[in-house]
């Protein structure tokens, strides 16, 4: 029987004939000869029916890494769990994409929702979900946290006294179940308790505006992006900071900007806003960097990873081109694909969708960019008003919950209305 279906499909090995795959076949096929290929007298439709009953088999039973990400070298146990994750997440963007529902809805309906989010000129930047399903705002001048609960209900009555400008980013620490934020003229690291109760807890001792973004790290510690730091801030689980050695590109000159990314091999790629390089902080704390060819004033704003472990750096304000890191550390620029006229029109931040798009979300306007699986790009726009919005974060319900910088309302964007999503997938933590 083996040698029978090879005649036919001689690019797939089968070595074995599993009763799953006998039992599936249409009853019409004769079992047990030779004949088992004849449909009507035609092999070649039975062919293609064999071979469709044969790959979804093999997809069935195959592990679940249809991107290649885990390493089974890897002996550090909290990095192959971060390889998991970063599997179990890439097989659930597979089957968005095999089964087509990821497909753009272009009807034209209006997708964009205000909700009560309030703080007035350059009230926040940046937020994050935590696992009870709020929305953390990390303030920059407004003088609260702004919080944003599952039903809809926003407050910022949680003061936290640092002054203007305090915080530019924020992120949620599953170790210690704690939203932390990213100093910005503050000195002080502080975090939001699980209780809701504000607390700065160390002086990180690098000056006003050392740092512009913080990510997790897959050995639990946080990593704070150097913004005018000389080097990378690290936030430990014990909740003592310390600093890499020197990334070499000097301080005060803004180097890198946004949320780093962790890649599968657990090294944290930093996005560059006036670098000439792109900065990636190995597991070993070393710091390497790789030009990127970048020709603009302001280049990126936040790196988001693809399930194919390809680093995408979201384009902001003058530059119109997509800079790609791939895996073995090569990039690609994707050329004059974004809009570019001065610092109203670019993108402030990203995020990854359920079937592996990357949505940029506009500074101030309402044209949205899709950066595809394929390195294809589009758009599409909102009705009505715009406002200023700074980056975004994804809930599980499909929303796209956008920080808002200045503007009476906060901003939803629901995805339901443009995709036909798959609710249960993962994204990067």
């Amino acid at each position: 029987m083996p040698e029978t279906i090879n005649n036919y499909l001689s690019d797939i090995l089968v070595t074995e004939f599993p009763e799953e795959i006998k039992n599936t076949v249409n009853n019409s096929h004769t079992t047990g000869t030779d004949q088992y290929l004849d449909k009507d007298g035609d092999n070649e439709v039975s062919a293609a029916h064999i071979r469709e009953v044969i790959d979804a088999y093999q997809v069935k039973t195959s592990p679940p890494d249809p991107f290649g990400i885990i390493d089974n070298t890897v002996t550090d146990p909290k990095l192959g769990a971060w390889q998991q994750t970063l599997a179990n997440a890439s097989e659930v963007v597979q089957n968005n994409i095999n089964l087509g529902i990821g497909t753009i809805d272009s009807t034209g309906k209006d997708h964009l929702r205000k909700n009560g989010v309030t703080g007035g000129s350059g009230a926040f930047q940046n937020c994050c979900v935590r696992p009870d399903g709020y929305v953390v705002f990390a303030p920059y001048s407004s003088n609260g946290v702004g919080l944003l609960s599952p039903d809809g209900l926003f407050r910022r009555d949680i003061l936290h006294n640092q002054g203007a400008t305090a915080n530019n980013c924020c992120c949620y620490w599953k170790e210690n179940d704690v939203t932390i934020f990213c100093p910005h003229t503050s000195t002080m690291i502080s975090r939001l308790n699980a209780d809701n109760t504000f607390e700065s807890f160390i002086d990180h001792g690098q000056g006003s505006a050392a740092f512009m973004g913080c990510s997790p790290r897959y050995d639990g510690k946080i990593i704070f992006t150097p913004y005018n730091a000389p080097a990378v801030g690290i936030l430990n689980e014990d909740y003592t900071f310390t600093i890499t050695e020197p990334h070499g590109r000097g301080a005060t000159n803004y180097s890198y900007q946004g949320k780093s990314v962790q890649r599968a091999d657990g090294s944290m790629v930093f996005p560059p806003h006036y670098s000439n390089d792109i900065g990636i902080l190995n597991p070993d704390n070393s710091f390497i960097t790789i030009p990127h060819g970048l020709t603009t004033s302001y280049k990126c704003m936040d790196a988001i990873l693809r399930p194919d472990n390809v680093v995408v750096f979201v384009p902001t304000y003058n530059n119109p081109h997509i800079l790609l890191l791939y895996p073995d550390n090569s990039v690609e620029i994707i050329e004059n694909q974004c809009w570019s006229s001065g610092s109203y029109s670019g993108f402030s931040g990203g995020l990854l969708l359920p079937n592996g798009d990357i949505l940029f979300i506009p500074y101030y306007n309402n044209l949205y960019g899709v950066f595809h699986m394929d390195n294809t790009y589009s758009t599409f726009q909102t009705l009505g008003s715009t406002y200023y919005n700074y980056d975004g974060c994804l809930k599980l319900n499909g929303d796209v919950i956008m920080s808002p910088y200045n503007g009476a309302y906060g901003e939803t964007l629901d995805l339901n209305f443009r995709y036909n999503f798959d609710k249960e997938f993962l994204i990067r933590r």
